[in-house]
């Protein structure tokens, strides 16, 4: 029996309802061949297109007996590909055991005919009370993800045929020195190594406060970039679709806030089982790739290796210290590997993970040569890498297969064939991951990269800077550039007194002058305009 429901064309969301006697005596229910086909949609009579307040609004005006609520009858949803994928989720995890936990209505996925596009039939079965809660719970548990996920599509326009990066460039730390100028708590940034010029002076920022840059975490950003900007340069190449992500910490998946009631029920860092150690909760993908046919490929990047020379070690430390970062990085991609499990569990259990050890300072003898003299590391990292090859360092993305060290931005030709034979040799050889469908695909991208999801990078003003597209990218490189800044060319930076003042300016001003400024001397005032500040002087 239809419950006041009649076909008709151009309606996105479609709906009809059955008593289960009709179903039970003739199987499934008749519904026209346009409707399973998704070329036409089940609306209301009056024309106007159907959600779902409307149709449980229509339910609940529709004079019913009480025993009627007893009533088994079934209820078909036409949903989207990805509102599939949510409910049938993985045995025993999926949203339609929560359903049916709350609501007791059983939801059951009707196999899709194959001229149907993104459209899904979903059969509701239980008592016209159990359906109305089922289908209110279904919307609220999906409306969050497909917000999520229209987010990503108008982000990411072309995300089934381009390589996306988030951030889409890499941002460096930049090491400061911390002054008083004029009475000023200031950051000096130092020029550029090996180039001569004027240091800046970061002016007005006392309220800076976080872990001093050190060297170390140069020579990483350094490395981390070299990889980064060889992956972006070989996938925007090839033309491939693909999403990469760098230095997102586990914390940040599903972490923002605003998003927390929506997120309560997926698996994120803070729910990991309790199988696994605790220290395993806190951690971060160094490089993240998600692809739509092989799944995810992680990779933990070893900067050791660029100041062998500074440091003067002997062949023998070299090769211990080799022995030691690999040992680190396997470590760590396991960890990894458990927590991108364990955020998938819902969606696509046993999901593709790909591990590599990134080691961009070192070229793959120095480390087979390493390997080879420690037959417990070689079993780990076999292990790890899921291979029984001997020569593992093949599966290691090394300087042979990057750009130079010098020249970092530059890749060759010559550089990506290489690169991309060891993508070939490292994930595409497997052959694609049947798990990873479409639907899977952009499910992934809306919970990774989506807006619940945050992805910062280094900045000077606290708390954090997220950026995930090129515009935010862009419009924070202006904010860097633009800063409060004036160049050092004094090494007397001390002296005068006077009110606070800050300079914006595309092209930074000389410090003298921030301090005649502060002294009162030849300046009538600021004049603040969208193309920077003007200094009016007088005489």
């Amino acid at each position: 029996m239809r419950a006041g429901l009649e076909c008709g064309s151009s309606c996105a969301v479609q709906y009809v309802t059955y008593h289960a006697t009709y179903s039970t005596r003739h199987g499934l229910p008749e519904v026209c061949e346009s409707c399973l086909h998704g070329e036409h949609a089940i609306r209301l009579k009056e024309g106007r297109q159907s959600d779902e307040s409307e149709l449980l609004a229509m339910e609940e005006q529709t004079p019913v007996k009480e025993d009627e609520y007893n009533d088994m009858e079934d209820y078909l949803i036409f949903v989207t590909d990805t509102q599939a994928t949510l409910l049938k989720g993985s045995e025993g995890q999926g949203l339609h055991q929560e359903v049916r936990q709350t609501t007791g209505a059983d939801v059951q996925l009707f196999p899709r005919l194959p001229s149907a596009r993104d459209t899904n039939t979903v059969i509701v079965r239980g008592s016209r009370l159990q359906i109305q809660k089922a289908v209110r719970l279904i919307y609220q548990k999906t409306e969050a993800q497909t917000f999520w996920l229209k987010w990503v599509e108008a982000a990411f326009p072309d995300l089934d045929s381009r390589a996306y990066f988030v951030p889409p460039v890499y941002f460096n730390r930049v090491p400061m020195t911390r002054e008083s100028v004029a009475g000023q708590d200031v950051r000096i940034l130092p020029p550029e190594p090996g180039k001569t010029g004027n240091a800046l002076v970061m002016i007005g920022l006392s309220a800076i406060t976080g872990a001093k840059v050190q060297e170390s975490d140069v020579r990483d950003d350094t490395a981390m970039q070299r990889v980064v900007v060889c992956l972006q340069t070989m996938f925007e190449d090839k033309k491939k679709a693909l999403v990469g992500i760098s230095q997102l910490r586990f914390g940040q998946y599903l972490g923002e806030s605003c998003f927390a009631a929506a997120a309560a029920q997926l698996p994120k860092a803070t729910n990991l089982p309790s199988a696994l150690s605790r220290d395993w909760k806190q951690g971060d993908f160094d490089v993240l790739l998600i692809h739509p046919h092989h799944g995810f490929v992680v990779f933990e990047v070893k900067a050791f290796g660029d100041n062998l020379q500074k440091l003067s070690m002997s062949q023998q430390d070299i090769d211990k210290c080799i022995r030691k970062k690999l040992r680190e990085a396997a470590g760590q991609l396991d960890k990894a590997e458990a927590m991108l499990s364990h955020l998938v569990s819902g969606i696509a259990p046993g999901l593709r993970i790909t591990k590599v050890i990134a080691l961009p300072n070192l070229f793959a003898r120095q480390v087979q040569k390493a390997i080879s003299q420690d037959s417990q590391l070689t079993q780990v990292l076999r292990q790890c890498l899921t291979t029984k090859s001997a020569n593992i360092a093949d599966l290691c993305l090394c300087c042979d297969q990057l750009s130079d060290p010098k020249t970092p931005l530059e890749v060759s030709k010559k550089v990506l064939k290489k690169l991309d034979s060891w993508w070939h040799r490292c994930v595409t050889d497997y052959g694609p991951d049947s798990q990873m469908t479409s639907a899977v695909y952009h499910i992934l991208l809306a919970r990774f990269c989506g807006p619940a999801t945050t992805v910062t990078v280094p900045c000077t003003c606290p708390p954090r800077v997220c950026i995930k597209t090129l515009g935010q990218a862009v419009s924070h490189t202006g904010e860097c550039y633009t800063a409060h800044a004036a160049s050092r060319d004094a090494q007397d930076m001390e002296g005068g007194t006077g009110s606070k003042c800050f300079l914006r300016s595309a092209s930074p001003p000389d410090l003298q002058v921030f301090l005649a400024i502060r002294r009162g001397e030849g300046v009538e005032r600021l004049v603040t305009s969208s193309e920077g500040t003007t200094l009016v002087r007088h005489r």
